[in-house]
């Protein structure tokens, strides 16, 4: 999901990237153009051209706020994706903790039985060391 969620958050920033071009595109060429279009036509008395491109302006306005909107939303969906992914590796940094955790708690256990083992044998070894000690003085007096 982790991978799922960087795939995400790239389609948005590119999503975000296009559309913010968008905006700027007619707020800094077509509209500007389309209101010295109309202001042409109304100086020189074509009022059906001018009607007709303030028409085209206020269409125009219209699609630059429906962008805008999008991108408030595609900020929001960003904003929820990034958090996802720190939610992801939080996730991820706890489990392999965890799992850190597990695997020394295991060595410990397993240290913890070696250790009887090795008692046991030593006891194990004490126990014929004696009986060869003992067995090597009854042959001895006999």
């Amino acid at each position: 999901t982790q991978q799922k969620t960087n795939q995400r958050i790239e389609e948005l920033q590119l999503q975000l990237s296009s559309l913010q071009a968008n905006v700027k595109h007619l707020t800094d060429i077509v509209l500007p153009q389309k209101d010295a279009e109309k202001k042409a036509h109304a100086s020189s008395k074509r009022f059906k051209e001018a009607a007709s491109a303030s028409k085209e302006l206020k269409e125009l306005l219209a699609s630059k706020e429906e962008l805008e909107s999008q991108i408030v939303q595609v900020e929001s969906e960003l904003s929820n994706a990034e958090l996802q992914r720190q939610g992801d590796l939080q996730c991820v940094q706890e489990c392999r903790a965890s799992l850190k955790d597990a695997v020394l708690l295991q060595d410990e256990q397993l240290y913890s039985q070696l250790c009887q083992r090795a008692d046991a044998l030593h006891v194990c070894k004490n126990s014929i060391e004696a009986l060869l000690a003992s067995l090597s003085a009854g042959v001895r007096t006999a």
